[in-house]
């Protein structure tokens, strides 16, 4: 997922805040091949969660996590500006 898609996305769900990344391992998924799924979560509201997507187990999950935080700090700066 770019950056434009993940910005659309969250423009869908203006009346919430999401304001982390959470990394879930899936549990259907055997230890020599984890997978984890990536949400973003309004902390104010934790039934408030959005799937990102699923990671893949060659990718390194805290560099993904990062990028998606560096994204979500980047939109809520934008919208407050906005604001």
């Amino acid at each position: 997922m770019d950056k434009a898609h993940f910005y659309e996305r969250l423009m869908r769900w203006q009346h919430l805040r999401f304001n982390d990344v959470v990394l879930r391992e899936r549990p259907d998924t055997p230890a020599w091949n984890k997978k984890y799924e990536i949400y973003i979560q309004d902390n104010t509201r934790l039934s408030a969660q959005l799937y990102i997507r699923t990671t893949q187990p060659d990718e390194n999950s805290v560099l993904v996590m990062e990028q998606y935080l560096g994204w979500l700090s980047e939109y809520s700066v934008r919208q407050n500006a906005q604001s």
